[in-house]
């Protein structure tokens, strides 16, 4: 009885104790982006709030396509807000139209495939300004791009094996398959030789310690970069580090919810079945990056989120210091 006396009066009290006011959870932490210039290119870097110069965090270069300039590759692929949430921090070099009339990287000019020269150097100049002057985990270091950036960041992975722990590329072509501005329009295509694949340019990886993880995206419906050059930048891929082209596993990922779009996942495994390579060939979508904003340009919102899926293939993967010290490539 008396048990019952309390929880009545406890209750009486309850109704006329004071509420408290409603407060709205605290707003999503913003790092800072930062205005940069070295050797004459400017960039754009991205820093997440909770960088602390003891704690020495990964770092993704992102590269992008043509008619588009960082904010707007930034804005589209909403990589600041993936990097904020992982706490890496992010840079996206410039191409001036003064360089390419269409801002393009010039990917398919022979003084842009190799190392220790034209846009590669400087893109690794840029990765070596950033190591200096912020806390950059050096066995974590990741290039990614689009279309023009894609290709860019294929030479990039292959030529500076040292620096880049992990590639990913959006609609780009194989490293090397065009030495001429008609000869890219002829790759955009799927016009480019088959030997290309095993070409000597093929060779030059296998002069590091480690394969070099790759995760790739391209639209089954894409009308400016055909589909097969995602197939031959696997194949080239492949071949550069000697892995089986048929050691894969094949997955269907459908589609979340009618607005979305589907996937096919091809994933391809070293001789210990560890996944290094993967292709993601996504179902209806044309020139685009996929899972990304509507306010930036090329860009499939109803795709797989692209920049999500990338910095979980990343940063799974470091360069172990060993390896490090033995990659090299001669481009």
């Amino acid at each position: 009885m008396l048990n019952t006396l309390k929880k009545i009066w406890n209750r009486i009290q309850s109704l006329f104790r004071r509420k408290k006011p409603y407060q709205a959870p605290p707003p999503p932490r913003e790092g800072r982006l930062l205005a940069r210039v070295c050797q004459q290119r400017a960039y754009r870097l991205y820093v997440p709030s909770s960088y602390h110069l003891a704690d020495p965090r990964p770092l993704i270069v992102m590269l992008h396509g043509c008619t588009q300039d960082p904010e707007d590759f930034m804005t589209g692929t909403e990589m600041n807000r993936y990097a904020e949430q992982h706490a890496c921090l992010a840079v996206y070099p410039e191409q001036p139209a003064s360089a390419n009339r269409k801002k393009c990287w010039n990917w398919f000019r022979p003084d842009n495939q190799a190392r220790g020269m034209g846009e590669p150097a400087e893109i690794v100049a840029i990765v070596e300004q950033v190591r200096n002057d912020f806390a950059i985990d050096a066995r974590r270091i990741y290039v990614a791009g689009l279309s023009a950036g894609g290709c860019l960041a294929a030479t990039l992975g292959i030529t500076y094996p040292d620096v880049f722990t992990a590639v990913g590329i959006c609609a780009g072509i194989a490293h090397k398959s065009a030495r001429t501005a008609l000869g890219a329009y002829a790759a955009m295509r799927g016009n480019w030789p088959r030997w290309l694949v095993a070409s000597p340019t093929t060779r030059l990886l296998r002069r590091t310690s480690r394969v070099m993880p790759l995760i790739v995206f391209h639209g089954a419906a894409d009308k400016v970069v055909a589909p097969i050059n995602s197939e031959r930048l696997i194949a080239q891929w492949a071949h550069v580090h000697g892995l089986p082209i048929t050691n894969r596993t094949v997955e269907r990922r459908e589609r979340p919810d009618p607005d979305s779009l589907s996937a096919m996942v091809y994933t391809y495994h070293d001789s210990v079945g560890r996944a290094v390579l993967q292709r993601y060939c996504v179902d209806g979508m044309g020139h685009a990056w996929p899972g990304g904003s509507a306010n930036g340009s090329f860009t499939e919102p109803r795709g797989p989120k692209a920049s999500a899926l990338m910095l979980e293939f990343f940063l799974s993967r470091r360069i172990q210091t060993a390896a490090m010290a033995q990659s090299t490539a001669i481009g």
